[in-house]
């Protein structure tokens, strides 16, 4: 259901190594074609997305029939079990971004959820 945008803070590391860790998740993402477009990461952009960007889960919803985004969030938000609210978005149709505010509930979405 989700795919991982950025981990969760662990030991520091050097920045090589994060650059490295990043391309292999934007691998893991299999994008092609037209989702490739904008997909550029380097620099202060590294940085700026180091700082502000954390726990996020990327969600593909896979139906051609017309649903509710506020009742998926809702409903989410129920099954992960989580300890605190998620900040939802719609990217575009059917794909989603969930961002945690804790460490515990990224955990969950991404280890122990559906």
């Amino acid at each position: 259901m989700a795919e991982s945008l950025a981990s969760a803070e662990a030991r520091p590391r050097k920045e090589p190594e994060e650059a490295e860790n990043l391309e292999a998740l934007l691998k893991r993402l299999n994008l092609k074609g037209e989702e490739l477009v904008g997909v550029k990461i380097g620099g202060e952009r590294m940085n700026y997305l180091k700082e502000e960007v954390k726990w996020l889960a990327l969600g593909r919803v896979h139906t051609r029939k017309p649903f509710s985004a506020t009742s998926l969030f809702e409903t989410m938000h129920h099954a992960w079990s989580l300890a605190q609210e998620i900040k939802p978005r719609i990217l575009e149709k059917n794909l989603f971004l969930f961002q945690a505010m804790c460490l515990g509930d990224w955990t969950r979405i991404m280890e122990e959820g559906p």
